[in-house]
């Protein structure tokens, strides 16, 4: 082969290497979301499988265990709902 003919195959895979389909940095960003919010809903689950009834003592021993299992993967917790902000009937007045 000539060089000319050498420099326009080089090109050419140079060219073909840029276009090739590169892996894609949100395919990873999604697999670890996917795996959070799997491990999330296994955990939920559990915790209804624990505590099946819906009474008072039963939610809140629901919710501790959820929040337990969430604890233990590393996850985070929701916030308590009861140690919210004021409800919306009762707005703080501002100076």
């Amino acid at each position: 082969m000539t060089m000319p003919k050498l420099l326009r195959l080089l090109a050419f895979m140079v060219i073909g290497v840029l276009l090739a389909p590169q892996p894609s940095l949100a395919d990873n960003n999604y697999q670890q979301s996917e795996n959070v919010w799997k491990l999330r809903d296994r955990c939920t689950q559990l915790a209804h499988k624990a505590f099946p009834d819906y009474t008072k003592e039963s939610n809140a021993q629901r919710e501790k265990y959820r929040a337990a299992c969430l604890r233990a993967n590393n996850l985070p917790v929701d916030p308590d709902p009861s140690a919210a902000g004021p409800a919306p009937d009762q707005a703080v007045r501002q100076k």
